[in-house]
């Protein structure tokens, strides 16, 4: 017997995503929106099934095998009675996006410019040369990854695929507009 004004959900939290959420942690603490995504796949083409929730309260204690923690997302109507929304069926698989804390001071470099392990190649402007920089994300997902204290203002971060690159090997920087010159095959017969 399920309730049907409400469902809760339990959302996995692995231990680095913990510190950029603000989680209740007492009973007046303020709930934490939440979007719940269905994970069985789309029903129209273009947009995913959402339902609004909100976590409630986390559970006491990390999972001995999986080490996360367990926050709980409660949804409201999980069963479209009250107004016409989807249904949320007990035991469907979700994804949760919750809003975390807004970094400052951070860079946001495309996933792609890692060459290795936590490595990525940094062009020396003086001298046109390679020099590869370790680095230690603080936070990353498919796309990106945020970097604070390995990077500076004014750093030159290639991100152009080069297999078999050595350390001080000397690079040529293209200009965009030159680069997307030479893309158009219009522009390349009027020069020749």
């Amino acid at each position: 017997i399920f309730a049907t004004d409400i469902a809760e959900v339990r959302l996995p939290l692995a231990p680095g995503q913990l510190r950029f959420i603000d989680l209740p942690a007492h009973a007046d603490d303020p709930p934490v929106p939440v979007t719940l995504i269905n994970a069985l796949g789309r029903s129209d083409a273009d947009e995913p099934i959402t339902w609004k929730a909100q976590i409630i309260r986390t559970e006491g204690a990390i999972d001995e095998k999986s080490r996360e923690l367990f926050a709980i997302a409660r949804i409201e109507d999980p069963f479209g009675l009250a107004e016409p929304k989807p249904e949320l069926r007990i035991g469907q698989p979700v994804r949760a996006e919750i809003q975390g804390r807004r970094m400052q001071d951070v860079f946001v470099i495309p996933r792609s410019s890692l060459r290795g392990i936590d490595t990525v190649f940094l062009i020396d402007p003086k001298e046109s040369r390679i020099r590869k920089t370790r680095i230690q994300p603080i936070w990353s997902n498919e796309e990106v990854l945020l970097v604070r204290d390995d990077l500076k203002s004014g750093d030159w971060l290639a991100t152009s695929r080069m297999p078999y690159v050595s350390k001080g090997a000397p690079v040529e920087i293209i200009s965009p507009s030159v680069a997307e010159s030479a893309d158009e095959p219009e522009a390349a017969s009027k020069e020749s």
